[in-house]
């Protein structure tokens, strides 16, 4: 049942994302199975693939970019790199009802920062 405009946003990206995994598995699939690197036909339909999917990614990400349903809770994240030299902690995470004191995972990428947060609240429960 979707109760608020972030249930719908989830759900709307739970449609769309599955799009941006097919395409991409096409592509793949493609290259792995049919690809010619000396045909120039091979390389239009690479080409045309690779387009296709990178066009489902971008909406899917345009929708909501670093908003996520994993295991059940909902995240959200955020890139907070900083021109700072030897930084580690590039991404953040944090549960999408945010209060202070509720854990935040921070990672080098978004799912190493996604997966520190999981880790987290696992430990919590």
């Amino acid at each position: 049942m979707i109760t608020t405009d972030a249930d719908l946003l989830l759900a709307i990206l739970e449609q769309q994302k599955p799009l941006a995994v097919r395409s991409a598995e096409r592509l793949a699939r493609f290259i792995a199975t049919d690809f010619d690197p000396s045909s120039d036909e091979s390389w239009a339909t690479a080409n045309q693939l690779w387009r296709g999917a990178k066009l489902a990614r971008d909406v899917w990400r345009s929708i909501a970019p670093g908003v996520y349903l994993v295991n059940g809770h909902k995240i959200r994240t955020n890139c907070d790199s900083a021109p700072i030299p030897g930084r580690t902690h590039e991404w953040s995470a944090f549960p999408d009802n945010y209060e202070p004191g509720d854990p935040v995972g921070n990672g080098r990428t978004e799912q190493a920062a996604i997966e520190d947060l999981i880790e987290q609240i696992e430990a919590r429960s």
